[in-house]
C-alpha cells in the first residue's frame, strides 16, 4: 500500500511541475527581438586605409 501512495504522490508532483512548463515553453520567445534603431552607419567595422 505504501508503494502506491509514493507513486501517487510522485505522479501528482510531476503533473504540478509539468503543467506550468507546458504553458511556459510556447509563450517564451526563441530569440530576442533585434534592436529597432541601430544608429548611424551600417554596423560594419571599417578597415583603416592602406599606407
Amino acid at each position: 500500500m505504501a508503494a502506491i501512495i509514493i507513486k501517487l504522490r510522485t505522479g501528482i508532483a510531476i503533473l504540478l511541475f509539468g503543467a506550468p512548463m507546458v504553458c511556459w515553453a510556447p509563450s517564451r520567445p526563441t530569440m530576442p527581438d533585434p534592436p529597432k534603431d541601430r544608429g548611424r552607419g551600417s554596423g560594419r567595422i571599417r578597415r583603416s586605409p592602406a599606407t
